[in-house]
């Protein structure tokens, strides 16, 4: 019966990783482009890299290797498990990222395309999902903001043998934070949140587990 588990098998054999990258990128900030109170960043990077005894983790989601007899169910138990390995691959990608806000509002969007294969052509196990963020929000004052965010992965499929694949999937957050600059707590930062606001059932690539459903955070900070 498979236990529903999944175990990290250490590798005491791993070897450091030893990169030679190469990036580009660019930054780009203007104001008052659409009216005296807005502001627009533009940021865009592009990367190749080959990198040597690349730390590759995957995720074996029956093991057959974790078969166990257990006496008191009388029944033979199988885990999933995590593991990683040294393999030259090579890596590369996009990233961009855009921002604009006017007085009483913003919006963002950014963007992760990573890409890597084996030096020997096959899959690796580790390389992330595309990932598009889409942020909206109101700043009534300009020591209040407030607005949602939402996270969208592509499905991964480009796994090596005895992986499973990782469907897609879509979370909307919501957050607000408060940091106010004069009076008593000027310095503060007071921030809270709703992550997973519609309690989705996702996983983030090479987890073999589902991520925390619907989850309430606070945070309260000081600088001096």
């Amino acid at each position: 019966v498979f236990t529903g588990t999944n175990v990290f098998v250490p590798n005491p054999d791993l070897e450091p990783e030893t990169a030679l990258q190469a990036e580009i990128g660019g930054r780009w900030e203007t104001a008052g482009l659409l009216d005296a109170t807005d502001a627009l960043e533009l940021s865009g990077a592009a990367y190749v890299a080959r990198v040597d005894d690349y730390v590759d983790s995957f995720v074996t989601f029956i093991d057959p290797a974790t078969t166990r007899f257990d006496p008191v169910s009388g029944l033979l138990l199988i885990d999933g498990t995590t593991r990683v390995r040294n393999i030259d691959a090579e890596l590369w990608g996009f990233e961009a990222a855009a921002r604009y806000a006017q007085d009483g509002w913003f919006a963002g969007v950014g963007l992760s395309i990573p890409r890597g294969r084996a030096v020997d052509g096959g899959w690796l196990g580790s390389i992330p999902q595309d990932k598009l963020t889409l942020t909206a929000g109101l700043t009534p004052r300009e020591d209040l903001a407030f607005g949602l965010r939402a996270t969208l992965r592509a499905g991964q499929d480009d796994v090596p043998a005895g992986s499973p694949e990782t469907p897609g999937s879509g979370v909307v957050d919501a957050f607000v934070s408060w940091t106010p600059a004069r009076g008593p707590l000027a310095g503060a930062t007071v921030s809270a949140g709703v992550d997973n606001l519609l309690d989705q059932t996702y996983r983030i690539h090479p987890n073999g587990l589902s991520q925390p459903g619907r989850s309430f955070k606070l945070r309260l900070a000081y600088d001096f």
